[in-house]
């Protein structure tokens, strides 16, 4: 497994006796229980009637043969506990119609989350670090996301971990409002303090 970095004291123990780590994810590794994972992390069983994993597996497959695409996973003892994904904003079009043009040269995260079972050990955090610092690597320095307008936990979340607050907008596919967030490390806009997720 590539571990990339660790910087939260919670789980800098697991970290060192290599129990916990993240890596990105090729096409070919991608496995059903990062599919399972994702969809154990998101809302009532009206959503995840509409989100079988093993199709979860094969969408993401398809855009993770395309290189332009990033997925990680999260492990704890060898048992994937969270992940994210992202791509440039260009790959898409639903929403780089809807973002502001300050967005439109953004890396967009278009997945990050934690398996409910271990939320509330800073894996969430841990895991938009390690991101960002993968996005910044590769050259580029704006990243673009957008989450649900009534979430106060994950604007949060995502305020005090430097995004700055856009606009609200209404996807295309008539889902629920969502708020843009963004943010340049070229122009850092705030650091606060640490949001425990």
């Amino acid at each position: 497994m590539n571990i990339i970095t660790n910087e939260f004291d919670s789980v800098t123990a697991a970290f060192e006796k290599g129990q916990f780590g993240l890596r990105a994810v090729e096409s070919d590794q991608l496995t059903l229980a990062l599919s399972k994972t994702y969809c154990s992390a998101f809302g009532g069983g009206e959503w995840r009637e509409r989100h079988d994993p093993d199709e979860t597996l094969l969408k993401w497959s398809a855009q993770a043969s395309n290189e332009e695409h990033t997925y990680v996973e999260c492990m704890f003892n060898g048992i994937v506990v969270g992940g994210g994904a992202y791509a440039p904003l260009t790959e898409f079009e639903d929403k780089f119609k809807l973002l502001p043009e300050e967005c439109a040269n953004s890396i967009y995260i278009n997945e990050l989350w934690v398996d409910p079972k271990y939320q509330g050990r800073q894996i969430g955090r841990f895991i938009l670090v390690n991101m960002e610092q993968m996005i910044i690597s590769s050259g580029r320095k704006q990243i673009s996301l957008w989450t649900h307008f009534a979430s106060e936990r994950l604007i949060k979340f995502y305020s005090v971990n430097g995004y700055r607050e856009l606009v609200d907008v209404h996807p295309s596919d008539g889902g629920v409002k969502r708020k843009v967030f963004f943010k340049d490390f070229e122009k850092p806009h705030l650091t606060g303090d640490h949001c425990h997720d």
